[in-house]
């Protein structure tokens, strides 16, 4: 089977617009969601309206070399993950759920946060498991990362393809990037080929649309009425 995170992801939304035959579309996405929908903006440009990503420009870039070196690691974990039985899931209670969430964020999200992700995030242990507690609801496949990376030549090319309005918010301090002037060099990219782009920073973490949401839907609701 294929198993490539952006295409995937693409090829998710493409789905969803051809069922519902939406047209002149807005788009919005945070972190990886923002790079599926900048990825679906520049290969369906004539399609999508809007765009408005937050604390992300477009894919994340890596180390070629880094990715080479690691790619037969990254497919034999993948396949791991793929053949890993029910019995070896890990299984928490609610509150070492919640901890586990806040630790590995590292201060971008808060209990609260935390609490809303998991909403969705978890889900009760399977009852042939006979155990009490929860597990994580995500494709495990996520965590390896590394096999959907892009180049920084492929992620301009795309960048270069979208020609609708854009509002990028930009998280600060947000996430840290291995090349953090890359994406600098997204946003001047887009500048000169999208109809319009709005370009925010906004004081907090990278999670700041869900802790912080008080400083982030201002700037959206602006975009909205008045682009």
């Amino acid at each position: 089977m294929q198993y490539l995170i952006f295409w995937d992801g693409i090829a998710l939304i493409r789905r969803i617009v051809r069922r519902y035959g939406w047209e002149n579309m807005t788009l919005m996405g945070h972190s990886l969601g923002g790079a599926l929908t900048f990825m679906y903006a520049a290969s369906f440009p004539n399609e999508v309206e809007k765009l408005i990503n937050i604390d992300i420009a477009g894919p994340t870039v890596r180390n070629v070399d880094h990715s080479a070196e690691k790619t037969g690691w990254a497919i034999d974990k993948m396949l791991d993950y793929e053949n890993l039985s029910l019995n070896k899931m890990p299984c928490y209670n609610y509150e070492e759920m919640i901890k586990l969430v806040v630790d590995a964020y590292d201060g971008s999200v808060d209990e609260e946060g935390a609490k809303v992700l998991m909403r969705r995030g978890m889900s009760p242990t399977p009852a042939e498991i006979k155990k009490d507690g929860f597990n994580f609801a995500r494709d495990v496949r996520l965590k390896v990362s590394l096999l959907g990376m892009f180049t920084k030549e492929q992620v301009i090319a795309y960048a270069k393809l979208i020609r609708c309005k854009v509002l990028n918010i930009r998280a600060d301090p947000g996430m840290t990037f291995q090349n953090p002037l890359f994406y600098a060099e997204v946003i001047e990219t887009l500048k000169k080929n999208a109809e319009l782009v709005i370009f925010e920073k906004v004081p907090g973490t990278h999670h700041l649309h869900l802790v912080t949401p008080e400083r982030v839907a201002p700037v959206i609701a602006d975009f909205m009425l008045k682009s």
